[in-house]
């Protein structure tokens, strides 16, 4: 029989298989590297000017100080403090960056901290083109980079101004998982449904590329806790993948490889001098390293001594703990000094932990809730067929956890989830188009245009946010004016949401931030900002000051109603209090859209472990208001009768008193366009008096003394004993 009459005899069952073979066969990865530049340089800069294009809108004065940016996130200035070598951040990662980038350049600070996410964040997307090239091939992989490289949860995270760890706790974990999936995928068998043991020819690099890998992730967890925690999953679904999936004879040899990964990427300078020392003995000892090398058991006792002995198993158990208990918004925070005395917890008013419904997550983890479900069930196809892909599932898990624990975590499913839609277009292409000369061509092609498509029919998105500055031009200038004011071991009290910025614009140590926010600190703040008595508001301060900025300390062996005396008698009973450098109150118009959340904190009662929420609320439709009968009426409703109208600016204010037991206060910044309708306990509260009352007011003055006039958006007070 010849040849010709063989093939023609091929059944078409047969050809239907080898046609399917084809069509889901490992991509080629002998790619030409002059294209795989050209397509990472277009990606990067598509996605670099679709990061740009809202540069425009942060270009008008109201939002700089000093001729610099101020940041979108507060965290940002934490960061910026730190290369100031202000404040804890001083040795952190992202401070160290900043200070050498700016040495570099001879470019500012806040320059750098302000453009970072653009530039930093576009790598990103060149880490979802090569998982899809590693998954799928070229096509996946643009497709995976225009989609998941700008997923608007990653986005909205890492915007312009957006200098915070962000930036690196997606794109690291992507390159990290990334280097060990081409490691490991010549090693494994093909998919889970593979019943021989027939393996993909090993062509990757030795033992040096784990290690390498391993060094990277070492470095990439030195920026933020979560990617170290992350590493250590890695470590888990490679020991999986090659218990499961690895080459029958060659298992004990693979897995050696994941214990030099752990080694130099989780158990610090130790683990990796291991790793190079075990390296070494494998030269030396070439024989006698080569069967224990072999030996499975062997491979997984020193597997074992290492999880054991790092103790990142004990680390991965308790941050896990830290970080699920956090986002879960308990009501009264878990660790306390001092058990007899519940103290109120933070999470529950952070926006980033706020609970976001699923249809919401999927709809930022891609452009549309349709292609997210697509991409998930997508996903779970992928990891059957290409078990790498494996490494993905925990990101793309991680962003449903936002029901529960924020907005924080819908972040990380975008690559995952845009692979998941990616590859198995890539694969019935190849299918449709078997054999076909220009195949390759046609699927970039369609990949790159559904892409482009889907970004460019969710653009608008993109362009209508906006910029966020977290802090008004006249309250970041006051700040300034604060170094002139004040000395260097003053300390200032303001709403921890600004402690941040207060630390970087004043140099001057703020009593409360974003990583100084317990129960300790929000109780004392919120009450000095929330009570309506000036000395109780003085007197908080002093006292917290003197007991080392813990309260607590006061309450040692007092029951919660004996606790809650001495916090009640400080409204009433004047304490003569020790000389110290003068602390100072910062009071902001930004605190009246958070009057909620600063109230409840302030009248935390140790009693009935609770608070209690002040009323303000924000009029965002159009409103009159008739200062003749004290009147507002708002847009669509009935006149409302007011207690009080206070109408400021910066050429004065109008105080309107219309001696009614009950109502509403108006209280309207008309330099801002902004006003607010509040009940009497915002009202009377120090952060609204002591912002838009009179100064001189004898009862205020004589515990506060004003420094800094930024009337009606800022002022700052010395406070006094």
């Amino acid at each position: 029989m010849t040849a010709r009459q063989a093939t023609a005899k091929e059944s078409p069952s047969s050809q239907a298989r080898e046609k399917i073979a084809r069509a889901f066969s490992l991509p080629d990865f002998s790619s030409d590297w002059k294209m795989l530049v050209v397509f990472c340089t277009i990606i990067y800069l598509f996605t670099l000017g679709i990061r740009l294009a809202d540069l425009s809108s942060w270009e008008q004065p109201a939002l700089k100080v000093a001729g610099e940016h101020i940041m979108g996130t507060h965290d940002a200035y934490f960061w910026l403090a730190g290369a100031e070598k202000i404040g804890s951040a001083a040795d952190s990662a992202m401070s160290i960056f900043l200070d050498i980038a700016s040495r570099i350049s001879k470019v500012s600070l806040t320059k750098i901290a302000f453009y970072a996410p653009a530039v930093v964040c576009s790598f990103a997307a060149l880490a979802c083109f090569f998982w899809g090239r590693l998954l799928g091939g070229v096509g996946a992989g643009i497709f995976a980079a225009l989609v998941g490289g700008l997923a608007q949860g990653f986005y909205f995270r890492t915007r312009l101004g957006y200098y915070d760890t962000d930036i690196v706790t997606l794109a690291f974990p992507l390159l990290v998982s990334l280097g060990m999936a081409f490691w490991l995928t010549p090693k494994l068998k093909k998919t889970w449904l593979q019943v021989t043991n027939q393996a993909i020819k090993d062509s990757a690099p030795g033992l040096t590329w784990p290690l390498l890998v391993g060094i990277f992730a070492g470095f990439a967890g030195w920026w933020h806790d979560y990617i170290h925690q992350f590493n250590i999953i890695v470590i888990g679904v490679a020991v999986v993948l090659t218990l499961l999936l690895g080459k029958k004879g060659k298992k004990a040899k693979t897995l050696f490889g994941v214990v030099i990964f752990a080694m130099a990427g989780v158990c610090g300078w130790y683990g990796l001098l291991a790793a190079l020392l075990l390296l070494l003995a494998r030269q030396l000892l070439k024989e006698r390293f080569q069967q224990a090398e072999n030996n499975i058991w062997v491979v997984i006792a020193l597997l074992v001594l290492t999880l054991l002995g790092s103790g990142m198993i004990g680390s991965f158990y308790s941050a896990s703990k830290r970080t699920f208990s956090a986002y879960l918004k308990p009501v009264v925070q878990e660790e306390n000094s001092n058990e007899s005395i519940a103290l109120p917890a933070i999470a529950q008013s952070v926006v980033e932990a706020q609970n976001v419904p699923l249809s919401e997550i999927l709809n930022r983890v891609t452009p549309y809730a349709w292609l997210s479900v697509l991409g998930y069930i997508g996903l779970a196809c992928v990891i059957v067929i290409r078990p790498v892909a494996l490494f993905l599932a925990p990101l793309a898990i991680l962003s449903l956890f936002g029901v529960k624990m924020g907005a924080r975590f819908d972040m990380f499913g975008g690559p995952g989830v845009a692979l998941g839609v990616a590859v198995p277009l890539e694969w019935s292409m190849r299918w449709l188009l078997d054999k076909k000369p220009w195949r390759k061509y046609a699927i970039w092609s369609v990949q790159a245009a559904a892409g482009v498509l889907i970004m460019i029919s969710s653009y608008n998105i993109y362009l209508n946010l906006g910029p966020t500055p977290v802090l008004s031009k006249p309250h970041a200038f006051a700040l300034t004016q604060l170094r002139e004011l004040s000395s260097p071991s003053s300390q200032v009290w303001t709403w921890w949401d600004w402690g941040y910025a207060t630390d970087f614009y004043s140099r001057r140590k703020s009593f409360s931030d974003g990583g100084k926010h317990s129960g300790d600190r929000i109780f004392p703040l919120g009450l000095a900002l929330t009570t309506p008595s000036p000395l109780q508001s003085s007197q908080i301060i002093y006292l917290t000051t003197m007991l080392d900025n813990n309260i607590t300390k006061e309450f040692t062996g007092k029951t919660p109603k004996e606790a809650q005396a001495i916090i009640n008698s400080l409204a009433t009973q004047k304490i003569d209090f020790p000389k110290i450098p003068s602390p100072y109150m910062v009071v902001t118009w930004e605190n009246l859209r958070i009057i909620h959340w600063i109230s409840f904190y302030g009248s935390w009662n140790f009693i009935t472990q609770s608070g209690y929420h002040a009323r303000s609320i924000q009029i965002t439709q159009a409103f009159e208001a008739d200062p003749r009968t004290g009147t507002v009426t708002i847009q669509g409703q009935q006149p409302i009768q007011l207690q009080t109208l206070d109408v400021c600016s910066r050429q004065g204010s109008q105080h309107q008193d219309y001696n009614v037991p009950h109502g509403p206060h108006l209280v309207i910044n008309n330099d801002a366009h902004d006003a607010y309708l509040m009940d009497d306990t915002a009202y009377n509260s120090m952060m609204v008096q002591l912002l838009i009352g009179d100064y001189k007011n004898p009862e205020r003055s004589r515990y506060f003394h004003l420094i800094w006039e930024g009337y009606p958006d800022v002022r700052i007070y010395e406070v006094l004993r």
